[in-house]
């Protein structure tokens, strides 16, 4: 799923990043889906962008993600997708729900392709929603709940993607002195010659 791949982008864009994993390891496990979804700083989504990708191993906890061999037979690999990532990540900053396992995960797959993100850093809207108080779960399924934000497509990546970024947003006003919103920018990239192709759920 694409849509929205604009090339006039705000320095102020955030976008919210999601990821189904093999498992738990960054080292030993894979991603088997991604979710990308970009808002401008009035907190509109202007662009998303997800794909089931081939882990090159078993998908794991198919009951959590609900994605089998089935749907990942034939996707793109991370090494295809991997340009264009990065590219849809770029001039933004990044947000994710309990971001440090989103950022193990990308840190990791970018290095194999020859990327250093090493010095990347993400928003946690986890983290956020503690700084504001919001608990006593910080779940993003209790997140949600609590801010009256709907996701009825939890532990798709594309949903959970877009439930994070709209949890961080509606927070902003409760986060004066949260350290995390200094985090810089992703790095700008040049878009691919053209967009990788992807694998839907579904397909």
């Amino acid at each position: 799923m694409s849509t929205g791949a604009r090339s006039d982008r705000g320095a102020e864009d955030w976008v919210a990043l999601d990821l189904e994993t093999t498992g738990f390891s960054p080292v030993s496990d894979r991603i088997v889906e991604i979710g990308v979804v970009r808002f401008d700083a009035a907190g509109r989504e202007i662009a998303s962008w997800a794909t089931i990708l081939d882990p090159e191993r078993d998908p794991g906890p198919t009951d959590v993600h609900g994605i089998g061999h089935r749907e990942v037979r034939g996707a793109p690999r991370f090494s295809e997708i991997a340009h264009e990532l990065v590219w849809r990540l770029g001039g933004a900053r990044i947000v994710a729900h309990n971001a440090s396992f989103d950022r193990g995960f990308l840190v990791t797959e970018l290095g194999r392709v020859g990327a250093d993100w090493s010095g990347a850093q993400l928003v946690c809207s986890m983290r956020a929603s503690r700084h504001a108080g919001i608990g006593p779960k910080n779940t993003l399924a209790a997140c949600c709940e609590a801010l009256g934000i709907s996701n009825p497509a939890a532990h798709s990546a594309l949903a959970d993607a877009r439930a994070a970024g709209q949890v961080l947003i509606t927070l902003l006003p409760a986060l004066a002195g949260f350290t995390d919103l200094a985090a810089p920018p992703a790095p700008w990239a040049p878009p691919p010659a053209r967009l990788a192709r992807v694998r839907q759920r579904g397909q």
